[in-house]
């Protein structure tokens, strides 16, 4: 039974991964000793869907609505394999997160971002 559920949440991983405006990156709220969760970020034109990467469920555990969020700003970091990773906090209705992405799909939520309709303000670190 393990093993039956240990490769339906790989394949849903999977699934959510190779799906248009997927990006790879862990949340955590901005506080003190919290810790990381990895997951699939989705962008959509008019929220951020959050899926755990633990979870069967098949809805989004986390959604920020676009109108509300706002990067406050970005720092890089190194992985212990080398790799350049950002972490980027992130404001939504007075709630502080961040998340932690490579560069490359900071680059994604970054343009999705600031591609966002004119009544929005978006200012990108």
């Amino acid at each position: 039974m393990a093993f039956v559920v240990a490769l339906a949440t790989v394949l849903r991983f999977r699934w959510l991964a190779r799906r248009p405006g997927s990006l790879i990156a862990s949340w955590r709220p901005a506080r003190e000793g919290a810790k990381w969760r990895l997951g699939i970020l989705r962008t959509q034109s008019q929220r951020v869907d959050w899926y755990g990467a633990r979870y069967l469920i098949p809805f989004a555990s986390r959604r920020w609505p676009r109108g509300d969020l706002e990067i406050l700003s970005r720092r890089k970091q190194r992985s212990s394999g080398g790799e350049e990773l950002v972490i980027v906090v992130l404001v939504c209705a007075g709630r502080k997160f961040e998340l932690l992405m490579s560069q490359r799909a900071y680059a994604g939520l970054a343009s999705w971002y600031e591609s966002a309709p004119p009544q929005a303000t978006a200012v990108v670190y």
